[in-house]
């Protein structure tokens, strides 16, 4: 991918991103948060991971984990269940209204 290319592909998927976002009534003052779409996406990509996997994932401990979790949760981004193995843990997936999202940004 060439450079002007990429960075077409960037813009289009942040303000797709920020629409989603709007949508959604939730308005942004800076970043579109590209990082909280990134851990989105790994959770669309590996449905039933863990907390503790994402925040290994990307570097984060697993109280911000926790947070960021728990703001998508409540915005009907991601659901929480119960893990079936351990009872301490939770899975972690998408819900089928950010999935509509997540399918359009995999074309860009």
């Amino acid at each position: 991918m060439k450079t002007d290319q990429f960075f077409d592909a960037y813009r289009t998927l942040c303000r797709e991103w920020e629409l989603f976002l709007a949508s959604n009534g939730i308005r942004l003052i800076s970043h579109p948060g590209i990082r909280v779409l990134s851990v989105c996406y790994y959770i669309y990509r590996h449905p039933g991971c863990s907390l503790n996997e994402v925040a290994g994932e990307f570097g984060i401990t697993a109280g911000t984990a926790s947070n960021l979790v728990e703001t998508l949760c409540r915005r009907r981004f991601l659901k929480r269940t119960p893990s079936r193995a351990d009872r301490r843990s939770i899975c972690l997936t998408t819900t089928p209204h950010l999935n509509t999202f997540l399918k359009k940004v995999e074309t860009f």
